[in-house]
């Protein structure tokens, strides 16, 4: 609950941290109404089928005046409102309205069926028919029939309106990566592909689906926009030695979080030694090793790829504004208190997201301006060389 409530928040945009918020980046992260949420997760069939569960399960628990039956109900009720409200809010949560959709459609099949066996059987009909169509198993055939052909057919309708993101090409090169990488490597790239990764080539990574919220996220588009080549190898040497660790290190010790990214990005690029110069004379000898085993290492070093993708060089808006984030500008931001600071209720809003953008460009500056695609000059092989 404490997880969900955070992840909630951070998609509410209800909060400014001075670090950059990467479900900005997530696909679906938008808001859709009601229409579109049947759509996503049934069609107006369950939907109507659960709104009669809500009801009829509601009236059948209270009649009952059984404590235990009334809780149930009442606590998938409560349970089912904030989730309606985070999928409407945010379109990649309407999976989660699935769960209570069920429930309830449910409930309704089952006080469906109830009443037509019983129906059946007041009917005036011979001992032998009656028997049949009284039966809670032609019930259940007729229920069946009913429901099934919009269900089927809603699915057709969705099924082939979707273009798979897994493709021949992506399973090549994940095929590629396991048979050409160590088990131990681990794959260096934007989060998005994160799960194709540890799913189809079975190689650790920096970021996926389920963590692109976390601080490495950061450091990973710093190494990919970076122009200094000594900058990005550095920074993926630290994400796979510690992840974020020097930089906790650091804060935890005292210092500000843009003074703690300046000097990491400094004493990466360069060596173990120079780097130990580098450092604050207020830490110790100890205190400094401990940090550069998490920057440098001591010599061993976990293989690593880098994995580059079209959409990545295409589209990688969101990578290169996170890459250029001010901390000293953001931290300013958070002082001042920004305009969409509603609490957990921000999720009711429609300005909180247009307004916490207008800040991160703010933070982040202008957009990145594209040269024409270079035509190639030469090429020897393996090697290609660009005007």
């Amino acid at each position: 609950i404490r997880t969900g409530w955070t992840v909630l928040n951070d998609f509410a945009l209800a909060k400014f941290d001075i670090w950059p918020n990467i479900f900005l980046t997530v696909g679906e992260a938008n808001g859709i109404g009601l229409k579109k949420l049947i759509f996503l997760t049934g069609n107006y069939v369950t939907f109507a089928l659960a709104v009669l569960g809500v009801l009829w399960e509601g009236v059948r628990a209270f009649r009952g005046k059984n404590p235990q039956e009334i809780l149930r109900y009442l606590f998938l009720v409560f349970f089912s409102i904030p989730i309606l409200f985070m999928s409407l809010k945010t379109e990649r949560f309407s999976v989660l309205f699935v769960l209570p959709l069920a429930i309830f459609t449910g409930f309704a099949v089952k006080h469906l069926l109830e009443s037509l066996t019983a129906f059946m059987k007041k009917l005036e009909l011979p001992s032998f028919s009656k028997k049949i169509l009284g039966s809670r198993f032609f019930s259940i055939l007729f229920v069946f029939f009913v429901f099934s052909p919009m269900i089927l057919i809603s699915a057709h309708v969705v099924s082939t309106g979707i273009t798979p993101i897994m493709d021949d090409v992506w399973n090549e090169a994940l095929v590629e990566l396991r048979l050409k990488t160590p088990e131990d490597a681990i794959i260096d790239s934007w989060w998005p592909p994160g799960y194709f990764i540890t799913g189809g080539a079975r190689r650790a990574v920096i970021a996926d689906g389920g963590t692109q919220h976390f601080r490495e996220t950061y450091w990973m588009a710093r190494a990919l926009m970076a122009q200094d080549e000594r900058e990005a190898a550095g920074i993926l040497r630290m994400l796979n030695l510690g992840g974020n660790d020097a930089l906790e290190l650091l804060v935890g010790s005292g210092m500000q979080v843009p003074d703690a990214v300046d000097l990491i990005t400094r004493i990466v690029r360069v060596d173990r030694q120079e780097a130990f110069t580098l450092l604050p004379a207020s830490m110790n000898e100890d205190q400094k090793n401990v940090l550069l085993d998490k920057t440098h290492g001591r010599g061993g070093m976990p293989p690593s790829y880098v994995l580059l993708y079209n959409d990545l060089i295409e589209q990688n808006l969101a990578v290169s504004v996170i890459a250029r984030w001010d901390f000293r500008k953001a931290l300013a931001v958070r002082q001042k208190g920004p305009s969409n600071s509603k609490g957990i209720f921000g999720i009711l809003g429609d300005d909180a997201g247009m307004s916490y953008v207008s800040e991160m460009m703010r933070i982040s500056g202008e957009f990145l301006k594209y040269t024409n695609i270079s035509p190639e000059a030469v090429r020897e092989g393996e090697t290609v060389i660009f005007k």
